[in-house]
């Protein structure tokens, strides 16, 4: 338990500015600041253990972190004691002070930083009991309309929402007008979000040109512009032989295809999940076969072309069950699902709610059970949002 909650505690004062490393001076970077880092870890019994963990933790994470010079001051000790001893340290002000207890406690409270002293001694003391301290969010997944649809969102309001809503970076899909599936395209989303100045903003580029499913697009030359992925979201690639040249060109740049599941034939006309409460309501339903076949495509071509591909926002259940069976075997398949595919199910659309209208639509609570133990298992690589606005009719 203390070994694990000092691991943490040594994260947390790096973050929050420790710039140097060296537990013995080995491996730190030529000009590398520096700065002392006094650890404590309590008096006990296993003292001794305690004080030989401790030390291979620290030169551990030195070796990890060239580019700091951090010169470890380290001990068993009582917290009286050690406070005793930084005290007496010529070098204290400079000096980020823990002392690791039975509790998992540092220097949380202004009495305890005042008798540490150091540079934090007047620092702000924030009581984050029962909050959670994370650094910012990526999401991979989001849709900021610009070029061509500012009137639904635009680089600036979505850069301006993601850093609201504790993210510092974001991937722009293409379906923008025009698509991004050029050069021009790419370096514009990239400039405007440098001049816009809030969050980071990684375009990706279409999979085909115009995103019409029929020439692929110029992938070498939309990666050196700046497009971190491909994809043609908001529509699927839906014929599969151009999925397959587009996975074997990508592969050639060590490209990503995010691949948006979805069989137009079998969805078309739906407007929700098919099962009882659109039987119920009296909507055409959306089958979940719609995405699972194009997901099992995709898995079938990424082996078969010995090539990666990641599937967007999965809703189902099957979905869950092809894409771990695909990891099972060796297959370079990753995916994502988004939140409400794990906090909601279409029983909010029994209503007409229109705001429970999405694509994938919202399924049944047997896919949001299924959602959220393939995030516990680790087969959902990532959550994004799908952050999509539109403006009201």
């Amino acid at each position: 338990m203390m070994k694990r909650g000092l691991a943490l505690l040594l994260t947390a004062g790096l973050l929050a500015g420790l710039t140097g490393c060296a537990a013995s001076g080995e491996g730190a970077s030529d000009g590398a600041e520096k700065v002392r880092l006094m650890v404590w870890s309590p008096s006990n019994d296993q003292s001794k253990d305690s004080g030989e963990w401790l030390q291979t933790m620290c030169e551990r994470f030195a070796d990890e972190h060239p580019e700091w010079d951090i010169t470890f001051v380290y001990g068993v000790a009582d917290e009286a004691s050690a406070a005793g001893q930084v005290s007496q340290d010529p070098e204290a002000s400079a000096d980020v002070f823990m002392f690791a207890n039975d509790t998992l406690t540092t220097l949380t409270d202004a009495g305890a930083l005042a008798k540490f002293g150091g540079k934090y001694a007047d620092a702000e003391v924030v009581d984050a009991d029962g909050l959670a301290l994370l650094p910012a969010f990526v999401d991979m997944h989001v849709h900021l309309r610009e070029p061509g649809q500012e009137y639904k969102e635009d680089i600036e309001s979505g850069s301006r929402a993601a850093v609201a809503g504790g993210f510092s970076a974001v991937c722009c899909m293409p379906n923008t007008k025009p698509v991004t599936d050029n050069k021009y395209i790419v370096k514009y989303v990239k400039t405007r979000a440098e001049e816009v100045g809030l969050a980071k903003v990684y375009p990706i580029a279409a999979v085909t040109v115009g995103q019409e499913g029929k020439t692929i697009t110029e992938m070498g030359k939309l990666k050196e512009a700046g497009a971190v992925a491909f994809s043609d979201d908001g529509r699927p690639v839906e014929n599969a032989q151009t999925m397959r040249v587009a996975m074997e060109y990508a592969k050639q740049f060590d490209a990503l295809i995010i691949s948006h599941c979805e069989d137009i034939s079998l969805a078309a006309g739906g407007v929700m999940n098919e099962g009882y409460t659109a039987s119920e309501a009296g909507y055409r339903g959306i089958t979940r076969a719609g995405e699972e076949v194009m997901v099992a495509r995709e898995i079938v071509l990424a082996d078969a072309l010995d090539t990666k591909v990641h599937i967007a926002h999965i809703s189902t259940k099957g979905s869950v069950r092809l894409i771990a069976d695909a990891k099972r075997a060796g297959i370079k398949v990753s995916c994502e699902t988004c939140p409400h595919y794990f906090a909601a199910t279409d029983e909010l659309c029994a209503g007409g709610d229109p705001n429970a209208k999405m694509n994938p639509p919202l399924r049944e609570e047997e896919d949001r059970k299924a959602i959220v133990e393939a995030i516990k298992d680790g087969t959902v690589d990532a959550i994004a949002t799908d952050h999509a606005p539109h403006a009201a009719p």
